[in-house]
């Protein structure tokens, strides 16, 4: 497939040239071979909110599409920041090199000095008066502090940090007019990224929204425009075998079905969590038994060390007896509400008795105050 483009004239090149797509499109070659980027991805460049969102497929391209569009930015404009988080530390250098390698290809007239190059941050040196560095940045699953620019969250569903991370992100672009980009393949009806693109929990006015599944890729589906009609009314395997290629028939067929559509077909799964039962231990009555004068033994409770109801994060049990799970010790983030209720089964302890002189001991009288009348 090649891409054929037509200015009328020399204006119109210059005016085409100088924005994200057709810089990209025009200028950008990847192993030797220009880039064709997909509707999708021309949407995404074209969108000019301060927030968006996309749920994608894996595979579908926008982890490169990121850093062709902050390699375009850098050399458009003076001064300019753009930030990745990624998922990992590889995914992170993964998208530097991916900038490097496009960087290496572009003419060598439209390049800006490469004033650093790291792993995981690239500068370039502006070529006006001021010499202003436009840059690169990428770093793992951390919220990017002390810095103004674009962000990009990529993956930020399989962040174990994720809302931590959007917080720190926001930000970024207030005084750089930038732009915040969420984009991940969903994990599940959990985190910031589902609240973001489901809405369920309230709203979100001012982020745009955008999904991507397999079936609008061309790398995927054998008719792009057929599947984006037709697909979205059909089952998974029926649209599979209509317009999935064979290397997508090969996922299919080696993934379960929930997990093929969570992967490939942005389907937000409902997790369901099977709860163990609980088994409560036999009740233990602290009987006394005399070792010697004055001296007495308490029977101990069976269960491991430090076993029996716990309360949130605390480690030390409470009074309540020794109830159990199959996974370990019960955690209750609440402890109030078990006050002064009986649990069944814990098997507490029972109220002491009376303790009883010995038999032959001298009987001691109760002491009486000294203004009470005998």
């Amino acid at each position: 497939m090649t891409l054929s483009i037509v200015k009328r004239t020399e204006d119109d090149l210059t005016q085409w040239l100088a924005t994200e797509s057709g810089f990209i499109s025009g200028l950008c070659h990847y192993d030797s071979e220009p880039v064709v980027l997909e509707p999708y991805q021309q949407a995404l460049l074209d969108n000019r909110s301060r927030f968006r969102w996309v749920a994608k497929s894996r595979q579908v391209g926008f982890s490169f599409l990121f850093a062709l569009e902050a390699l375009a930015r850098c050399h458009l404009r003076d001064g300019h920041t753009a930030v990745f988080v990624s998922y990992n530390l590889s995914d992170a250098v993964e998208k530097v090199l991916i900038a490097r390698q496009v960087y290496e290809e572009l003419p060598t007239a439209f390049q800006k000095k490469l004033v650093t190059d790291a792993k995981t941050e690239l500068a370039f040196e502006s070529n006006a008066k001021g010499r202003r560095l436009s840059r690169i940045i990428s770093v793992p699953s951390k919220p990017p502090r002390g810095k103004r620019g674009d962000a990009y969250l990529d993956e930020l569903a399989h962040y174990v940090n994720d809302r931590e991370v959007y917080t720190g992100s926001t930000a970024l672009i207030l005084r750089s007019h930038g732009q915040l980009t969420g984009c991940s393949t969903p994990l599940g009806r959990r985190g910031i990224f589902w609240e973001i693109a489901s809405q369920e929990l309230r709203k979100y006015p001012h982020h745009t929204r955008q999904q991507v599944p397999w079936w609008l890729c061309r790398f995927f589906s054998l008719d792009v425009r057929r599947a984006a009609v037709e697909a979205p009314l059909m089952p998974t395997e029926e649209r599979v075998v209509r317009f999935g290629r064979p290397v997508l028939v090969e996922q299919f067929d080696s993934l379960p079905q929930e997990d093929f559509q969570q992967e490939f077909e942005c389907l937000l799964r409902r997790r369901v969590l099977q709860l163990l039962a609980l088994r409560a231990h036999p009740p233990v009555h602290h009987r006394r038994a005399a070792l010697g004068p004055r001296r007495l033994r308490r029977a101990r409770a069976p269960g491991a060390p430090g076993g029996g109801l716990r309360r949130g994060p605390h480690e030390r049990p409470l009074g309540a007896g020794r109830l159990r799970g199959g996974a370990g010790p019960l955690h209750v983030p609440h402890a109030a509400q078990l006050r002064g209720r009986a649990l069944r089964g814990a098997g507490g302890p029972p109220a002491p008795p009376p303790r009883c002189p010995a038999r032959g001991a001298p009987q001691r009288r109760p002491q009486r105050h000294r203004n009470e009348s005998r």
